[in-house]
């Protein structure tokens, strides 16, 4: 089975298969074998820490109370997680791209984040960085770009920077230098990064800024993709001015192929086939299905912890395939972002419509 992205291949947003028969096909022998389908790993997203230097109000995670400081040994994730991966062919046959973020957290703040990398590189796993970027300096420029050369093959890795949080701190100038550092890095090695910079569509965010000339400055430093995006608050639901509806619409026109806008997080599914080829890991080592419930207040869809069982004894386990199984019965507020919406509502209507 292939996959192909039509945006570069980046793991979140506009996701598109070449295949979707294979798709069809698997949730097809799973319903005539009355058991879950298996569609293989695709995703880990790894939430090394829970340390961030900002606090912003349009976080995903502020919602979130009782958030307890914490780290997740580089020991467990090389023994429980990484070393598992490359040794098992079932979970490395779909080239999962292992992902460090944060739900409410940066992870250039972990304290091993140079080793970390190092690993990925050392181990050839393609990988994915979100980031605000004030952690980012030279010499981890260096490292990020010299382990994704490691890695080899056609896929490429990633790095997202989380302009709006600088913005908001007044650190816009200095994330600006920091990237363009970046760049010169990257074109310099020749490694094989993707750079996206979000930034989030919020009216008291954009009465502040001047939208057209940050466009501008990082068009004009050759940023590989900008992304427009409503923030994704679990509880608060947004209105966006219609002023700035426009003026978004216009940038979009303006920006070409290197501008695209990513609309509202997606609704509530009674099945999660995201949960079957993705898995996220909170900075407590639990185990969850997605990016969007990778914390504490969602623990009734944590299927397992890296801290007890590797990764492979977690994956499509009795607990997970349960989680599966019975996700409509289970009451939580959780809703996909856009792309695993896009994947979701597909394979729905594949196994309502399509499937015999």
């Amino acid at each position: 089975m292939t996959n192909k992205n039509i945006k570069d291949n980046y793991p979140y947003e506009n996701l598109e298969y070449d295949n979707f028969n294979y798709y069809k096909s698997v949730l097809n022998n799973s319903k005539k074998k009355k058991v879950a389908p298996i569609f293989g790993l695709e995703r880990v997203e790894i939430h090394p820490t829970s340390n961030c230097q900002y606090k912003c109000s349009f976080c995903y995670g502020k919602n979130f109370k009782n958030r307890n400081k914490s780290e997740l040994s580089l020991s467990y994730i090389d023994n429980n997680i990484l070393k598992p991966i490359i040794r098992n062919k079932n979970l490395l046959k779909h080239d999962p791209i292992i992902i460090l973020a944060g739900l409410f957290s940066e992870p250039l703040l972990y304290s091993e984040i140079d080793a970390l990398i190092n690993l990925l590189g050392k181990y050839k796993l393609r990988f994915a960085v979100y980031t605000n970027g004030l952690s980012l300096n030279n010499s981890l420029s260096e490292i990020i770009c010299n382990n994704a050369l490691q890695i080899g093959g056609s896929s490429k890795c990633y790095i997202s920077f989380n302009i709006s949080a600088s913005i908001l701190h007044d650190n816009y100038s200095l994330l600006l230098k920091k990237i363009k550092f970046f760049l010169k890095i990257r074109n310099k090695m020749k490694a094989p990064i993707i750079i996206n910079l979000p930034i989030l569509i919020e009216n008291d965010l954009l009465s502040k800024i001047n939208l057209p000339k940050i466009q501008k400055d990082l068009l004009k430093i050759s940023v590989d993709r900008i992304r427009y995006s409503i923030p994704q608050k679990p509880i608060n639901l947004i209105s966006l001015k219609l002023k700035y509806a426009n003026l978004i619409t216009k940038l979009k026109k303006d920006g070409g192929d290197k501008v695209y806008i990513r609309s509202r997080s997606g609704k509530h599914f009674d099945k999660c086939f995201v949960a079957l080829n993705t898995i996220s890991i909170d900075s407590f080592g639990n185990v969850y299905p997605c990016s969007q419930t990778c914390s504490k207040i969602f623990n009734k869809l944590s299927y397992g912890s890296i801290k007890k069982d590797k990764i492979s004894e977690i994956w499509y386990n009795k607990k997970h395939m349960a989680l599966y199984n019975n996700f409509v019965n289970i009451r939580c507020y959780c809703r996909c972002n856009h792309a695993d919406n896009q994947f979701n509502s597909i394979l729905s209507f594949f196994d309502k419509n399509l499937i015999k």
